[in-house]
């Protein structure tokens, strides 16, 4: 146990303002439907990437080479009954974690573009989940989006999946949980399709299985800046490279940049659902998505070898509504409870 904590205290934090809080995102007012027992939010460090438009924190690693370092904002819903929640009160965040229970599983919920981990019907999401199964329950913040440093970047899907195994390397060797399951919203679905590809296997007590909400089946080149900017923001992309991206209410605004646009039409997304031979996939999108139409869905459907495939009525792309949650941790459940191995 020691050394356990010991290993937990040198990668995470505590924050130093409200983790619920978090300037540009909607005010989580009657947030939850149902609150968790027992949530630790913490900020968790790790090395960064070398990028050279980072602006997290940086120091050299005595050789005169500058390293890097991002901060991850992570909310994990303990999943330990209630009752024996009165033990840990006295902890601080270190002694938590170091302390969870090892014989649950955990699950890991990715948000999606421009979102953050505290979107509506992911915390709820999470928190049903974590009642429904007694599982520990993490959600992360992707570097530039909520309380993680560093800069946002349109399309990063290399980052994405960077950021997701350093989440999951965290869990493993620090927390020492077995994952049973990773869930990933609309762009963070190429996160969870390429963890899945990379991770194939047989052995049905190793790989976690997959949860696809609401994502975007794409190959290389079937991006068109055409479709997917307005003439004047294509206009200056072409005269300089760039061109700001604003979104409504008080969020700051983004710079799209050429390089990631190329990035965006190269970065292929079926090859990895359609690699992933062995995984256990389950695809849950709505039939009212007008972001990324539900037809996308049904091309999951047939690129997938071990795919389940459920479509939310009335649902929207961010699954709006308490009946939407309901449903979606309904089939989560059923899907973790058939092939995650405790």
């Amino acid at each position: 146990d020691s050394t356990a904590k010991k290993e937990v205290e040198m990668k995470i934090r505590p924050f130093t303002g409200d983790p619920q809080e978090c300037e540009g995102y909607p005010s989580p007012v009657l947030w939850y439907r149902e609150r968790p027992s027992h949530e630790i939010n913490f900020l968790l460090d790790c090395d960064g990437d070398g990028d050279d438009d980072s602006d997290s924190d940086s120091d050299s690693d005595g050789d005169g080479d500058v390293k890097t370092k991002k901060t991850l904002a992570c909310s994990l819903i303990d999943g330990t009954p209630p009752k024996k929640m009165n033990d840990k009160a006295h902890m601080n965040i270190q002694e938590q974690l170091s302390k969870l229970d090892k014989s649950k599983p955990i699950i890991i919920v990715c948000h999606g573009m421009l979102s953050w981990r505290n979107q509506w019907f992911l915390a709820n999401m999470a928190s049903q989940l974590s009642t429904e199964l007694s599982y520990h329950v993490i959600r992360f913040d992707f570097t530039g989006n909520g309380h993680s440093s560093g800069p946002w970047v349109y399309a990063d899907y290399e980052s994405d999946y960077r950021d997701l195994q350093k989440v999951e390397e965290f869990i493993t060797s620090a927390l020492k949980l077995k994952i049973g399951c990773m869930i990933g919203h609309s762009q963070a679905v190429s996160a969870i399709f390429r963890h899945a590809y990379e991770h194939d296997t047989m052995d049905e007590g190793y790989q976690p299985a997959y949860v696809n909400l609401a994502g975007r089946c794409f190959s290389a080149d079937d991006f068109d800046p055409n479709v997917s900017f307005h003439k004047e923001q294509n206009e200056e992309l072409e005269q300089k490279g760039r061109f700001t991206y604003a979104q409504k209410g008080p969020r700051k605004k983004f710079d799209v940049t050429m390089d990631a646009v190329q990035k965006r039409r190269n970065y292929d997304v079926v090859q990895y659902a359609e690699g992933a031979k062995y995984a256990r996939i389950l695809t849950i999108h709505g039939d009212r998505d007008q972001a990324v139409p539900v037809e996308n869905a049904y091309k999951f459907d047939k690129l997938c070898h071990n795919h389940e495939l459920h479509i939310v009525k009335y649902a929207d792309h961010n699954f709006s509504g308490g009946h939407c949650v309901d449903e979606i941790v309904h089939h989560v459940s059923l899907l973790v409870r058939k092939h995650c191995i405790v």
